[in-house]
């Protein structure tokens, strides 16, 4: 297993099968990187951590062999117990109530900051007004980038519409910014 683990020859296992994804490592929409820093080697969690159930049909084509000496390791067996748990408790369900939440603090952030830019002169208001920017650009791209994995909200019509807005509000946010005072 440990031999397959370069661009030209990348073998994976996940849960004790093994999984030839050389030819895979150009169309695969993480980029190439977690799978070459991973190659050779079991991948059991990374996997389940990171795909959804969609990629096991991917995964199955790839299909190549089974460890034989597979066993689950006393980290990964806690791993799984704890993400079993999470899950249960719901924790991973896209509700899509956080996400609105989200894109109302932001509009509310380019809002406060407008107003302080425009209602005064002040330089501390003006650096209130940055650091809310700031604020406002790390949640937009959180937000553009989950969203973007269609994982924020069930439908991917709506994730695809949170993109946006995230997308536009971040660029008003920029556009603000840059407006001499």
């Amino acid at each position: 297993m440990a031999k397959h683990s370069s661009e030209g020859d990348l073998w994976v296992a996940v849960q004790g099968k093994v999984y030839d994804v050389t030819a895979w490592l150009p169309r695969h929409p993480g980029g190439d990187l977690p799978l070459l820093s991973l190659g050779g080697q079991d991948v059991t969690d990374a996997f389940v951590a990171y795909h959804p159930a969609s990629a096991w049909r991917v995964l199955d084509r790839h299909r190549v062999a089974t460890l034989a000496d597979y066993r689950v390791s006393e980290v990964s067996r806690d791993y799984r117990r704890l993400a079993a748990e999470l899950a249960r408790a719901g924790l991973f369900d896209r509700k899509g109530h956080g996400c609105a939440a989200s894109l109302c603090a932001m509009a509310a952030l380019l809002a406060g900051a407008v107003w302080l830019v425009l209602a005064t002169a002040s330089a501390a208001a003006h650096m209130a007004a940055a650091v809310m920017l700031g604020f406002l650009w790390m949640q937009s791209g959180f937000l553009g980038h989950d969203s973007g994995h269609y994982v924020v909200i069930r439908s991917k019509a709506l994730n695809r519409a949170v993109q946006l807005v995230a997308v536009q509000l971040r660029a008003a946010a920029k556009s603000d910014a840059r407006r001499p005072g």
